[in-house]
């Protein structure tokens, strides 16, 4: 509903209108003669009128800026007081046509025009755009003004104004009418939710009554709790915190997720217990998920994974005690073995992952004392809370390797996919980027790869990849074959030799031959068959002018593209490669052009070169 601008047989009918009003009875106007006394003190009148820089004192027809459109339009307003007379005609603040259709200058009745959201809004011929809706605070502003107006001009008032005391007429009732569409959903439902955004504060107790009210359904109270929030969030409006949070404990579970869905927005670390509480009361795993996802946020849970594990931490906000702490792991690790819902499953072993970090970093710095059997207590409390980690099992099969238990550090990382057993090939496979080579189907397929994220549980990464391992006289061969909908668009900015190859789309290898856990030997290869290979010692400097002697080949399809590689071992400072010889391993496949993600074997959270991440190849 809006007020259009009004045709202009009726400004013709206002101004005669308006015209009549100005004087009680007909003016006989005679011009004076020429050459008079009073006919150049009209002429110096009527000069003055024109050029005032007053709108209001310009004579009728005069070209002037109306102050309500601050368009350049004439000013049709009375005449200026005859000469002689004591009475001056009042002149209009605007152009009719802005006075008609609710634009007036600042000092005019017809400010009380509000910018209530709630309605529609109608673009003037000026350019300039007015809601056509009254705030509450108009009818005190009406009643102001008419009572400035004298009784003469009432009429005029009334035709200027009646429209828009129509139209503030019936805002009282839009806000429960769009309150009843949006419990009855459909198509009027998504309107009506964006109208109820933008209303004003006089509109949050109407709400909060439709929120609390339980015979209105569910489904469009939590439109209602949602709405709340983001007006709260909006206008911190004090209305609305205490009866919203109230709503927690609603008998509808949509309702309770709704609530719980804004707790993390708030910024108020205070009500951490709070939000603790209602957690182990709480039986909706949609709600458990979003309660969870607000003690994240508000209690400022993090993980700091830096280059290795030694400056690997975890950190809370410390609102929390040491006892609510291991109250809420329990409450977890409940939630987490019970659920049924993904999200959730991954939320809570999220934070059980956090968790257990804190008993790595205790059995870190045990094994720096040489202390072997208290790292090991640490890790297996940790595999109590998560039994499933990977990160975990990987650190402790790699605590059993690396001090004295070989078998059994093997046996346990096999048994949970964290140990490649890399077969001997019948003869070497030819290398021209074409997997259709038979040799291919004796060496080991590996096709399950992980994001690297900084999340401290294992992602499956999005894109498809294959990758194809084996050995033949002291060379390494790997083919990969990576998945796309289509080619076009990879990313193939390099096609020399140790330039930039990992801002491409690539695959990258890295070997950990001394199984020390600080250096490695890095090979690349983008769909160009460029490559780039580097040597990371003891100490984390990187040898760039090291050169393995890499022969790589990469071919690009219609939508997935190959590479083949031989990497002769002897390039790895002379080494030859002996049947059960264990190395640390890991192979990244970079998408940059058609998405970002990195995937790899195994994750290494964030940062690929990590080397106490890498799992391990045996040589068979």
């Amino acid at each position: 509903m809006g007020i259009y601008p009004i045709p202009f047989r009726y400004e013709k009918i206002a101004h005669a209108h308006f015209r009549r009003r100005t004087s009680t009875r007909p003016t006989v106007r005679r011009q004076p003669k020429s050459g008079s006394a009073l006919f150049a003190r009209s002429r110096l009148y009527h000069h003055r009128i024109r050029s005032s820089p007053d709108p209001h004192r310009r004579t009728r027809g005069a070209d002037a800026l109306c102050p309500g459109c601050h368009a350049r339009r004439v000013i049709d307003g009375p005449r200026p007081m005859h000469l002689g007379t004591r009475r001056r005609p009042i002149a209009p603040t605007s152009c009719v046509s802005c006075l008609l259709g609710g634009i007036s200058a600042p000092s005019s009745t017809t400010r009380a025009v509000s910018a209530c959201r709630t309605r529609s809004s109608t673009v003037y011929p000026n350019g300039k755009r007015t809601c056509c809706t009254l705030d509450l605070s108009a009818q005190k502003s009406l009643y102001t003004a008419s009572q400035a107006i004298t009784k003469g001009r009432m009429r005029l008032f009334a035709i200027i104004n009646l429209p828009m005391l129509l139209v503030w007429a019936g805002c009282g009732d839009s806000i429960d009418g769009h309150i009843s569409d949006l419990m009855a959903g459909g198509a009027a439902r998504d309107e009506a939710y964006m109208e109820l955004l933008f209303a004003k504060r006089y509109a949050v107790p109407t709400l909060l009554d439709a929120l609390e009210n339980t015979e209105h359904p569910a489904r469009g109270r939590a439109d209602i709790a949602d709405l709340l929030w983001k007006i709260y969030l909006r206008d911190s409006d004090p209305r609305i915190i205490d009866r919203l949070l109230n709503q927690i404990d609603d008998a509808a579970a949509p309702v309770r997720r709704a609530v719980a869905g804004g707790l993390r927005e708030m910024g108020k670390p205070e009500i951490v217990p709070f939000v603790l509480e209602k957690l182990e009361a709480e039986s909706n795993e949609q709600t458990q998920l979003e309660l969870l996802r607000a003690m994240e946020a508000l209690d400022g849970w993090d993980a700091n994974w830096e280059d290795s594990a030694s400056n690997f931490s975890v950190r809370s906000g410390g609102n929390l005690k040491p006892e609510q702490q291991e109250r809420f792991a329990n409450i977890t690790l409940k939630i987490y073995r019970q659920s049924t819902h993904d999200s959730l499953r991954q939320q809570a072993g999220e934070f059980l992952e956090r968790f257990a970090g804190r008993y790595v970093q205790e059995a870190t710095q045990l094994i720096l004392k040489a202390d072997i059997a208290g790292a090991e207590e640490c890790l297996l409390q940790a595999l109590d809370l998560k039994p499933d980690s990977k990160s975990l099992l990987l650190r402790l099969g790699k605590l059993y390797y690396l001090n004295g238990q070989q078998q059994k550090g093997l046996d346990l990382l096999e048994r949970h996919g964290l140990l490649l057993r890399l077969p001997r090939l019948s003869r070497a496979p030819t290398i021209d980027g074409d997997l259709s080579d038979l040799v291919w189907t004796e060496a080991l397929k590996v096709d399950q790869f992980y994001k690297s994220a900084t999340l401290m549980r294992p992602v499956p990464a999005d894109g498809r990849t294959e990758a194809f391992l084996g050995y033949f006289n002291n060379q390494i061969y790997i083919a990969v074959k990576n998945y796309e909908e289509t080619t076009i668009g990879l990313s193939l900015d390099y096609n020399v030799h140790d330039s930039e190859v990992w801002r491409d789309d690539c695959i990258e290898l890295f070997f950990d031959t001394n199984m020390d856990q600080r250096s490695f030997y890095q090979l690349i290869t983008n769909p160009l068959g460029a490559t780039f290979d580097t040597y990371r010692g003891g100490n984390e400097e990187y040898a760039l002018q090291w050169d393995s002697g890499l022969k790589a080949v990469a071919r690009i399809e219609t939508n997935f593209w190959t590479v083949e590689k031989a990497i002769p071992i002897a390039g790895f400072h002379d080494l030859q490669i002996q049947p059960g010889d264990v190395w640390g391993f890991n192979l990244v496949r970079a998408r940059i052009g058609l998405a970002a993600e990195h995937c790899q074997w195994l994750p290494t959270y964030g940062y690929t070169h990590r080397p106490d991440f890498f799992g391990l190849l045996i040589f068979n």
